[in-house]
Order: structure tokens, then C-alpha cells, then sequence
């Protein structure tokens, strides 16, 4: 049989925090519900953006305001959708999906590992 171990940790204020995996790398994982899940790069960025206690400084461009017209008539897009649609690079599309989400214009969501965006 298996040996189960419940652990309480409380909430911490200096996230995120990272578990060392048996590969001996260090990994971010989010609570969903009742799961713990691998966090994205983008939802580890939002965390230290949080945890960093700066503001957020959002240029509104075209590309801002591609992304929340398309929200407000599609309800959800997911980073691939987001960085084809207005055509540009991954890391471009991340930053600014980071952006708003700290902005609290947007909001991040996981479901069966697929993490999507929808007008907060």
C-alpha cells in the first residue's frame, strides 16, 4: 500500500515558492481546487509582479486593444491564439498577457492543463 502525508502549510506572503523536483530542478506549482498544478511561466511571472510590490505601468496599443476586443466578443483565448492571431512573438504575448493580469484587467485560468485568459 501507499503511505499518505497530509501537510497544512499556511499561505505565505513571499511568492512563489518552488519545490526541488527529482530532476534537482526547481519547480512552481499553483493550488486549483483540490489539485496542485505546475505553474506556467506566465502565471510565475504574475506572482513575483505581485509579490514585488511595484506597479504596473500598461502601454495600451494596438496590441492591447486587439486582445481585450477579441475577449469581449469570444469570452477565452489561450496564449498560442493570442500570439498567432495578432502575430507576434511568444514572449511579446506573454508580457503582455503578464501586464494585464497584474493590472487586473484579465484573468488567467487552468482547466485539464489548459490555461486560457478572460476579461476579469
Amino acid at each position: 500500500g501507499k503511505v499518505v502525508l497530509e501537510c497544512i502549510v499556511p499561505e505565505g506572503d513571499n511568492k512563489p515558492y518552488s519545490a526541488k523536483g527529482e530532476d534537482g530542478k526547481w519547480w512552481v506549482y499553483i493550488r486549483n481546487k483540490d489539485k496542485s498544478l505546475l505553474a506556467s511561466k506566465i502565471v510565475v511571472d504574475v506572482l513575483r509582479r505581485q509579490a514585488s510590490n511595484k506597479g504596473t505601468l500598461i502601454k495600451y496599443g494596438k496590441n492591447e486593444e486587439m486582445l481585450l476586443k477579441y475577449l469581449a466578443e469570444n469570452e477565452r483565448i489561450t496564449l498560442n491564439e493570442f500570439k498567432k492571431k495578432i502575430n507576434i512573438s511568444r514572449w511579446r504575448a506573454s508580457k503582455i498577457l503578464v501586464n494585464l493580469i497584474s493590472a487586473g484587467v484579465i484573468r488567467n485560468h487552468t482547466h485539464e492543463k489548459t490555461e486560457f485568459y478572460t476579461l476579469a
